[in-house]
């Protein structure tokens, strides 16, 4: 088996055809539409659809044109023909749900097959080949020992990743497959192919633009100002601006020329109309579930300070403002009733501040003149776990989900620097600094992945997120225990703190509704979740960082 990773995926596969029949969430209707859109109507008229009101299409065209892709095997090819054979409905030209009007809140055994055999067959094999490349250009183009099986596993088997795509439903694989192609040509010394593949991803998922700043600053840096004389930056500087004009011109270019042919809207409009969709600032500053980030524990302190005041008569507050606890999904769901109110130019600034400031910092300390490409690779995912982070602390209406933009260049991170240390040393013990980043990974990993308990909200799903999180609790003390016999994994004060997850997932799912039997307060077991984990995530954030800006620093310094 260990000489076949492929059985990873093989193994991964069997347990998530079981789960098949499993929960899913709006996303499936979603997904479903976007397909129906890109099927029925022309291109043009992709990004004005309304048919259903809360799944219009919000991602960038390359996105669509992989739904269109779906829509030729679920509407036109091969789907058809199961359905046909399955059913002996002969004279069948298509399916309801391929029609953006009359398939709205479709549900079928049918559909559900169909959308949850994409993701495992589509998006979860281009996320494993992504994965297994990976891996094994990091071993020398071979995975033939248990720490190369090891590490296939720890990155293709990311449990977050696993509940929000084979489970609540998306396509998240196909996008993180495109961003681990990414590096891989960043550690075959390709920047200029990195940088096109991550000017693909952005024309896929424009959330994505989490990263960006890391991209900017390491493509300037290491690709344009490598040969150190203006001619030379020039002339990359146009191939790289070129290249990404490219890449935009082939995603939005056929929506622009199918515009400019039927002629029911100017270009200006369609720029608009696809901007408004993109990013649509009218919702509100929090989701309806709240991200563990920074704004989490400022409602919460927003609430208990209301609640404060009301009850103390301390001073007037408007009965008519909104409540951000409501639970609302779509537009702005209210305003703070103590604290000041959060505008999207404060969290735009916010988030630029600190993940360009963060990825300065690092660049600052690092080695001018180290070519070495797994040493570039570890400054652009330190600068991409840093840039992540900092636009999922302080964005404007982040979705719990986006954890996996830290999570997985986490794990990408983690078993770079066990890659890099057994280069460093020959002996099968591993250093301080190891030890370290498996911990802040292993630590974040559990926090958030803990995090998005809340999207499996019912009680059937219970044993199946338990049993995700005891697996993987169990992947990471195996890796640890291989290398380190006599050490904790966690500390003591880690370990009261994850301890303590495990008292809230007590409460949440058998105490609160015997204390509260009148289903009052049904957001308060997701607020204390959200508001618990933000200091966990947020912990992990501060010692990734510390990490981050110690290694270059001792790095540098043994060199001189």
């Amino acid at each position: 088996m260990i000489e076949n990773p492929f059985s990873i995926f093989l193994l991964a596969a069997f347990f998530k055809i079981l789960l098949i029949p499993s929960y899913f969430s709006t996303d499936f209707e979603v997904h479903r539409n976007w397909l129906a859109i890109t099927n029925s109507l022309p291109l043009h008229q992709w990004y004005y659809d309304t048919h259903s009101e809360n799944s219009t299409l919000d991602y960038p065209p390359l996105f669509a044109y992989f739904e269109y892709f779906l829509s030729l095997l679920g509407c036109k090819t091969v789907w058809p023909i199961v359905e046909k054979i399955s059913t002996s409905q002969m004279n069948a030209t298509s399916t309801t749900w391929c029609h953006v009007a009359n398939g709205v809140n479709h549900q079928s055994y049918s559909l559900l097959l169909f959308q949850r055999l994409t993701v495992i067959f589509i998006s979860d094999v281009i996320y494993f080949i992504g994965c297994f490349l990976f891996i094994k250009q990091l071993n020398n183009g071979k995975i033939s020992n248990i720490s190369h099986y090891l590490q296939c596993c720890l990155l293709y088997l990311c449990p977050g990743l696993f509940i929000i795509d084979n489970i609540h439903f998306q396509y998240n694989g196909i996008l993180f497959g495109i961003l681990l192609f990414s590096f891989l040509f960043i550690s075959k010394n390709n920047l200029l192919i990195s940088g096109i593949m991550f000017a693909i991803l952005l024309n896929f998922k424009h959330l994505f633009l989490y990263i960006a700043p890391a991209y900017f600053i390491f493509l300037l840096k290491d690709y344009c100002l490598r040969e150190g004389n203006i001619i030379n930056f020039v002339k990359r500087f146009i191939t790289l601006g070129f290249s990404v004009i490219f890449v935009f011109a082939a995603s939005f270019g056929p929506i622009f020329v199918s515009t400019l042919i039927h002629k029911e809207h100017s270009i200006v409009d369609e720029v608009k109309q696809i901007l408004s969709r993109l990013f649509p600032f009218e919702r509100g500053l929090t989701h309806a579930y709240w991200a563990p980030n920074v704004w989490a524990i400022y409602n919460t302190l927003d609430k208990i300070l209301t609640i404060v005041v009301k009850k103390f008569k301390l001073m007037n507050i408007d009965g008519n403002v909104a409540s951000l606890t409501g639970g609302l999904v779509g537009l702005n769901q209210g305003s703070h009733v103590i604290l000041p109110s959060i505008s999207p130019k404060i969290t735009i600034t916010l988030c630029a501040i600190f993940s360009f400031g963060l990825c300065l910092i690092i660049y600052l300390r690092r080695e001018s003149n180290d070519n070495n490409t797994k040493n570039k690779l570890y400054r652009l995912l330190t600068c991409v776990v840093q840039s992540a982070f900092s636009f999922y602390m302080f964005g404007w209406h982040v979705h719990e989900k986006a954890i996996l933009t830290v999570l997985i260049p986490m794990t990408v991170l983690a078993v770079l620097v066990n890659d890099k240390k057994k280069e460093e040393k020959e002996e099968n013990k591993i250093s301080i600094f190891e030890k370290e980043w498996f911990r802040v990974f292993s630590f974040t990993s559990i926090v958030g992945t803990y995090s998005l308990f809340p999207l499996l909200f019912q009680s059937r799903e219970l044993l199946i997120k338990w049993s995700i999180m005891f697996l993987f609790i169990c992947l990471l003390k195996y890796i640890w225990n291989l290398q380190e016999e006599n050490n904790q994994l966690f500390n003591i004060t880690e370990k009261i703190y994850l301890y303590g997850l495990i008292g809230i997932e007590i409460y949440q799912t058998f105490i609160h509704s015997i204390i509260f039997t009148s289903n009052n307060l049904p957001f308060l077991p997701l607020m204390i979740i959200s508001f618990y984990t933000s200091f966990g995530i947020i912990y992990g954030w501060i010692k990734c960082f510390i990490l981050s800006i110690g290694t270059t620093a001792s790095t540098k310094t043994k060199t001189e």
